[in-house]
């Protein structure tokens, strides 16, 4: 049976959609359902190229001084890889494809009825915003590396929803992020949507698990920065995105 078959018989019983959606993105970030689209496009750039241009970039960035220096990630031994990827794969960790901020630390007793919008843990949830009970804060010059772009994902680092995460696909105002929700910001080139398929798989769920379990709840910027990121070509990247929309 051809695996879109598969699915739409298994989406046929309610209590599945979630484990269908898992299943999904688990044979998505594997290379398992762009199988037939690499052997139609076998001359891609290998990923291995793309991620020196992205190290370059965050390099020239340091040297703007538009972001700080950070210690290098750790290696990624054979040993680390949760599975098998392509050839023309490459293992990431996070820190390596994108810029990574805490949240400010917004104090209640300052905010108002007008200003900026402030996205707390409780704000947000995987389907989209919150707009039931909206707190704001006078934006000022000093919060503008807290504000919250198209396309950045958020992700939650304290409470009994540590790891939630959020794929900003539209910004309809100015908006900061509070402390323990961390802002995932990618740099050109990666496909951000495709950042956002690998969240919620298993490896980095387990990761999360055990992170939380060992430090009541809580999950660190280091423990974010180094999730490992399996990373295609940039085309296939794009493909594994469409791909992934089409079976949803």
């Amino acid at each position: 049976m051809k695996l879109l078959e598969l699915f739409k018989m298994l989406s046929l019983i309610p209590s599945n959609t979630e484990k269908l959606r898992g299943l999904i993105l688990e044979l998505a970030i594997q290379g398992k359902l762009t199988q037939k689209w690499r052997d139609e496009n076998p001359n891609l750039e290998p990923a291995a190229e793309l991620l020196s241009r992205v190290k370059f970039k965050k390099q020239e960035l340091v040297s703007e001084k538009k972001i700080k220096p950070e210690k290098p990630s750790e290696i990624i031994n054979d040993e680390d890889k949760p599975f098998k990827t392509p050839l023309t794969w490459r293992w990431s960790r996070l820190q390596d494809l994108a810029l990574i901020n805490g949240g400010f630390a917004f104090k209640s007793s300052n905010y108002k009825d007008k200003g900026a919008r402030v996205i707390r843990i409780s704000d947000f949830n995987e389907s989209g915003f919150k707009d039931d009970r909206i707190v704001r804060h006078p934006f000022t010059e000093d919060l503008s590396s807290f504000v919250l772009e198209k396309n950045n994902i958020l992700i939650a680092m304290t409470g009994g929803t540590v790891g939630k995460s959020l794929f900003v696909e539209s910004v309809p105002e100015i908006m900061v992020v509070n402390q323990r929700v961390a802002t995932i910001k990618i740099v050109n080139e990666i496909n951000e949507a495709y950042i956002n398929c690998v969240i919620p798989c298993n490896h980095i769920q387990n990761l999360i698990e055990e992170a939380k379990n060992s430090t009541n709840d809580n999950i660190s910027m280091g423990d974010i920065k180094a999730f490992l990121i399996p990373t295609p070509p940039v085309e296939e990247q794009k493909a594994i995105v469409e791909t992934v929309k089409e079976l949803l």
